[in-house]
């Protein structure tokens, strides 16, 4: 048809009128996309599942299918797996709000890393590493670094 799709993962309207403004104002937006709604407690977005638990909003990693890594025997520098590690993990991190889901994801990504030719205890051990970041006070020293760089 030619429409790009995108997907609204979340909204907090309080009824079904309030549901029905926001998906005709979606699609008063562009002519050629396409937007996919839902509602309730949950959904994804992007590579999150969020969650309202006990009136706050939660998040942890969504994936279709386990991702695919570059193979250790490939010709990149020995830093270039390490940074894949670390990239890897933090972006666990920082999608896991709850430590049990960032286990269950580090878990899932670990495998993920064997399927693409890593030893499994190496891919664990440098994505836990990750664990020991404080995810709420991460997101907030990145968070204002970048809104003080942007009202320069």
């Amino acid at each position: 048809s030619g429409t790009d799709r995108v997907f609204a993962a979340f909204n907090l309207l309080k009824n079904k009128d309030d549901f029905q403004r926001y998906e005709e104002h979606l699609s008063s937006l562009h002519p050629n996309l396409e937007w996919e709604t839902a509602h309730g407690r949950e959904g994804q977005y992007l590579d999150l599942h969020l969650m309202i638990i006990d009136g706050k909003i939660e998040s942890k990693v969504f994936t279709k299918s386990p991702p695919i890594y570059m193979p250790p025997n490939s010709c990149h520098d020995r830093a270039v797996y390490k940074g894949l590690y670390k990239g890897g993990g933090l972006r666990l991190r920082l999608n896991c709000s709850r430590d049990e889901d960032f286990d269950e994801a580090v878990e899932l990504y670990s495998r993920a890393f064997v399927i693409s030719g890593h030893k499994y205890q190496q891919a664990k051990s440098a994505l836990m590493e990750c664990k020991k970041i404080n995810r709420e006070d991460y997101l907030k020293k990145h968070f204002n670094k970048k809104n003080k760089k942007n009202r320069k």
